[in-house]
């Protein structure tokens, strides 16, 4: 069934895992079974199926038909996550940090749900071994901030199809190896709705936060990629993270 995203000015569709714009299909980065080895909760799922694909990543989409994309040096995402169990784990993205930006702040990212259920796991490495980590439980229509200086990774668990997008500098460099290297993150989430401290992580303060309810810059109501272009000096904290402090409230 072909379902039509609501992006304003550009024709985006979606057909299961195939996501097209304005007929075209569009070719996505695939992130396999395989590929996550390293970093579930049961370790010996994906040698039995290394070559199943967990989640499709498309970059850029609708940003060549709008120059003010590549004016502000910031991209449109869009990623498609399909129920599938892992095991005893809920399908989820590797996971990874993004590079400084700033002032030893990195990067930050809007999340958009557009369709399904999230749950964002958010962490950082507040000194030494201990963490500070955020679990935000997002629906569609919410608008989810990924802080400066916190690696995340993204869970599908809703029983469907998670879709969601994003938007984020195209300057920032993503490090996965910090999150290969603790065998994932400060928490697996698995299938019968519980989470799972990783013991590689031997000091960590969890938080549980509503989408909703959580700090954003952008208005619930509006897509993110409409938002972005009736505004984009409201997004300048992407590229500027320190601005969050005053958009934001943080810090």
């Amino acid at each position: 069934m072909v379902e039509r995203l609501g992006i304003n000015g550009v024709t985006v569709e979606l057909d299961g895992s195939r996501l097209f714009e304005e007929g075209l299909e569009l070719r996505p980065s695939i992130r396999m079974l395989g590929d996550l080895n390293g970093v579930l909760f049961d370790r010996k799922v994906a040698a039995k199926q290394d070559d199943r694909a967990l989640y499709y990543m498309y970059r850029q989409v609708g940003c060549g038909r709008n120059p003010t994309f590549q004016k502000k040096g910031i991209r449109y995402d869009i990623t498609i996550i399909p129920e599938y169990d892992i095991g005893r784990e809920l399908n989820k993205t590797l996971g990874h940090y993004h590079s400084v930006a700033e002032k030893g702040l990195s990067y930050p990212e809007m999340y958009e749900v557009i369709k399904g259920e999230a749950l964002y796991v958010f962490q950082k490495n507040v000194s030494n071994a201990y963490y500070d980590a955020l679990i935000v439980s997002a629906d569609a229509g919410d608008k989810v901030l990924v802080p400066p200086n916190y690696g995340h990774i993204t869970v599908n668990r809703g029983r469907g199809t998670l879709v969601m997008a994003n938007l984020v500098s195209d300057f920032f460099k993503p490090d996965y190896q910090s999150i290969i290297d603790k065998r994932g993150g400060v928490v697996y989430a698995l299938t019968d709705g519980s989470t799972v401290l990783n013991d590689e992580y031997k000091s960590v303060r969890i938080r549980h936060v509503k989408g909703a309810e959580s700090v954003s810059p952008a208005a619930r109501n509006t897509d993110l990629y409409d938002q972005f272009l009736a505004d984009p000096d409201k997004f300048e904290f992407l590229q500027k993270p320190h601005l969050l402090r005053g958009i934001a409230g943080l810090g």
